[in-house]
């Protein structure tokens, strides 16, 4: 038996169509908490495994809606993937916060921001400015951007085949502008992570994450002492970055939702 029912959705921002979809909770005419999800790097918002679908159906389930939202120029949405940037997909994740707003079944007062890998930074960087989030949860997220933006400019210099080859695998086989290298190289979570410390936050990562390293989750940590809200941190043992244990992603959702069915 389905508790949800769902809802294409379509966002403006700046002239181009934000793609989304919502799942709202079968549960009569009472508003509902609602959580964003906000997807990684050339990622798109259905997920490796399908993990944002399986999340907003568990989520439904415990009575809370969830848009899934593609960024500006991935999966889609419209837009150019050369022209996004750190902030254009700050801005899209402003407007899908928006749009939850605004939405005649959700509970303004109970909304929560979920992000993954580069998403995870997203999400951190847009709670900072949208008040309305009441709970975090990051899976997999990027801290600092030194470890790549080093790697990038090195392969980027080369003329080498396989540094070529490497770079196109780094990047997703995807272009990126100039702008974002700008933006990227910039990248401050440390000073936005601080300014949260009375949001609930819940970590979650992987110790063989072969793409953002543990290194990245402990800097969280780091960052995150003296926060007056709850932490919770949750170390994986056996799958990498994209959650690929079948037994601990279903762990990753099932802890999510209970994350924020006890903070919304």
């Amino acid at each position: 038996m389905s508790h949800e029912k769902r809802e294409f959705v379509t966002i403006n921002n700046d002239g181009q169509q934000i793609y989304g979809m919502l799942h709202l909770p079968k549960n009569g005419n009472h508003k509902c908490p609602a959580i964003l999800t906000c997807h990684g790097f050339a990622g798109n918002k259905i997920g490796r495994y399908r993990i944002y679908v399986l999340l907003a159906q568990k989520l439904a389930e415990m009575g809370i809606a969830t848009l899934r939202i593609d960024f500006r120029g991935s999966g889609e949405s419209e837009g150019d993937f050369a022209e996004m940037t750190v902030g254009t997909e700050v801005s899209d994740a402003l407007k899908g916060l928006e749009f939850l707003r605004n939405h005649p079944q959700i509970d303004a007062g109970r909304i929560g921001l979920l992000g993954n890998s580069f998403g995870g930074a997203v999400a951190v960087l847009s709670a900072k400015q949208d008040k309305s989030v009441k709970s975090l949860a990051l899976l997999a997220a990027l801290f600092s951007s030194e470890p790549w933006h080093k790697q990038w400019e090195m392969l980027a210099k080369s003329s080498d085949e396989r540094a070529q080859t490497e770079l196109a695998r780094i990047l997703e086989g995807m272009t990126i502008g100039p702008k974002f290298y700008q933006e990227f190289r910039q990248l401050n979570v440390a000073e936005a992570l601080k300014s949260l410390n009375e949001l609930p936050l819940l970590h979650i990562h992987s110790e063989k994450d072969n793409r953002v390293s543990i290194e990245q989750a402990q800097q969280y940590e780091q960052c995150r002492q003296g926060a007056r809200a709850e932490t919770r941190y949750i170390r994986l043992q056996q799958c990498e970055h994209d959650f690929s244990h079948a037994k601990e992603r279903a762990m990753v959702i099932e802890e999510t939702a209970k994350w924020f069915s006890q903070t919304l």
